[in-house]
């Protein structure tokens, strides 16, 4: 006997013929109860339960606890013919199937037993769970990752910005004690012994101190990063590590002249000009004047084969080994603010209108691509002040224009952008990446390409080389104090890894020159 819901019992009927209530034994694949006449002489006889498995009811307890949990489903009439049943899987059409069905629509399909069907159903969805668990903990592993490296970033900021501050005061004293050292080698090389032993007591005395407070700094509080398992953001890792950048200072030179622009050419000379006089000179050698050429320049450049170019107003130039000065191409009406040498010897050019004119004209602005001998290789036109008053551009090496521009017609503030070949700005700098740095207090000098693609810029207000990658994002901000410069504005290199920068002395007040050699940029 069975009990029912209620707590009533009831007999047991044969679930086929639904009248014996006699049961023999039950149905595995089927699920159903079944007397002895329904499963000698019925169910046996049907086709597809010939490979039914039917068990004794006495053994049916044995034997449920050897098999593996099955489905358990209840038949259900088809909807198109309401007198039958689905008794088969259709997986060409994706459908349930009664006889009718299949001898209608689905001869020759590919038909499957509905249990089997609904049993891969379930699996896949299984195996979509554990997918989305697996990824759910990849995501929730992550987000513990990212957790913990901002708090690492954040501690490594704070140790960075502590050891800055010591770096900046120790570059401060040894330029003190590099200043003092060239003031005793000119008193002795005046041979004044008085004063030689006085400045040299005096000197000493004071180095002692300096050394002393050298000894007293504090270490900083440095911790060692450890390993953090799950995926590390590698665009965030120049940031949160650092960069391996290394430079070493070759030579001071004091201009002989107020430098308004500044090139370095391969064989180590450079050329500055003051706007209304170039001359190259010879670092190596006390700024030793090499020629000088009487000459209106804005910009000027030099190719692989050292051959000088000079931007003027309206025009691009070369400088003949005579000293003579040729046109290479004439910009007019356009004013020609900067221009560009590029590895691959293309000269890149700023242009734009003069203000009164930049109503009349549909492009204000543009920039101009030039062979070496001044045909246009390409010409960006520009139907919006993308860029103003723009006093340094580069032509990377990934075919990208850098360039520093005012920010607006009536503002003296400056940005550094980048723009592609479809005339779109790619980034700005400090505008939408720098957190630590704003619009107010950036004022850019001018820019330059590393050997490795690196964008390498003067900033004035500062102090300070920023240096960024290809897209924008800072790898390190080098005060320039500890070369002995403040206020620096005019930056050049070559292609074998020097790098000139001109700018203020900060001890002594004139303008100076120093060049670096540099590794990592």
């Amino acid at each position: 006997m069975a009990a029912t819901s209620k707590g009533a019992q009831s007999a047991l009927v044969c679930e086929f013929c639904e009248i014996e209530t006699k049961i023999m034994g039950k149905c595995i694949d089927c699920s159903l109860l079944l007397c002895t006449k329904c499963s000698d002489k019925l169910h046996s006889k049907l086709k597809q339960a010939a490979d039914h498995r039917i068990v004794k009811l006495k053994d049916l307890s044995d034997y449920s606890q050897e098999l593996p949990i099955t489905l358990k489903f209840k038949s259900a009439n088809c909807k198109m013919h309401k007198s039958q049943m689905y008794c088969l899987y259709c997986k060409t059409c994706e459908a349930l199937a009664c006889p009718s069905c299949i001898l209608s629509s689905h001869q020759s399909h590919n038909l499957e037993e509905m249990r089997k069907t609904i049993q891969e159903k379930i699996d896949d969805v299984k195996n979509m769970n554990k997918k989305l668990e697996v990824s759910l903990a990849q995501k929730i592993g992550n987000k513990k990752t990212n957790i913990e490296l901002q708090a690492l970033e954040k501690k490594w900021k704070l140790d960075d910005k502590t050891l800055s501050n010591e770096e900046n005061g120790l570059n401060v004293q040894l330029t003190e004690l590099h200043c003092s050292s060239s003031s005793i080698q000119s008193v002795i090389e005046k041979g004044d012994v008085e004063n030689i032993v006085s400045l040299i007591t005096t000197s000493t005395t004071s180095t002692s101190q300096k050394l002393l407070r050298l000894s007293e700094c504090s270490e900083p509080d440095i911790q060692l990063l450890g390993f953090i398992p799950g995926n590390v953001d590698l665009a965030m890792s120049p940031k949160l590590l650092g960069s391996f950048i290394s430079y070493r200072t070759i030579k001071y030179v004091i201009p002989p002249i107020d430098p308004m622009c500044m090139a370095l050419s391969n064989n180590g000379n450079v050329t500055i000009s003051d706007g209304s006089q170039i001359t190259e000179c010879n670092p190596r050698d006390n700024m030793n004047i090499l020629r000088s050429i009487q000459c209106k320049c804005r910009e000027l450049g030099y190719s692989k084969s050292n051959d000088i170019f000079v931007l003027t107003a309206h025009e691009l130039q070369k400088i003949h080994a005579t000293g003579r000065l040729k046109s290479i191409h004439d910009f007019t009406p356009y004013l020609s603010t900067t221009f560009h040498i590029s590895e691959e010897n293309d000269l890149t050019i700023a242009l734009e209108l003069e203000k009164e004119e930049q109503s009349n004209k549909k492009y204000p602005v543009k920039i101009v691509v030039l062979t070496m001998n001044g045909k246009i290789k390409q010409e960006y036109n520009f139907s919006e002040l993308v860029f103003i008053q723009c006093n340094s551009i580069v032509k990377t090496s990934e075919e990208l224009f850098c360039l520093a521009s005012r920010t607006t017609t009536d503002s003296s503030l400056r940005t550094v952008k980048m723009i592609n070949t479809n005339r779109e700005i790619k980034w700005e700098y400090p505008l939408n990446l720098a957190k630590e740095i704003t619009i107010d207090n950036f004022d850019p000098g001018e820019v330059t390409e590393s050997r490795q693609g690196n964008i390498i810029m003067t900033e004035i207000t500062s102090s300070a080389l920023h240096i960024l990658d290809k897209a924008g994002q800072v790898l390190k901000i080098v005060s320039t104090f500890q070369f002995g410069i403040q206020n620096p504005g005019l930056i050049a290199n070559d292609l074998i890894g020097n790098l000139c920068i001109s700018g203020e002395c900060y001890k002594l007040g004139h303008d100076i020159l120093c060049v670096l050699e540099t590794t990592g940029f």
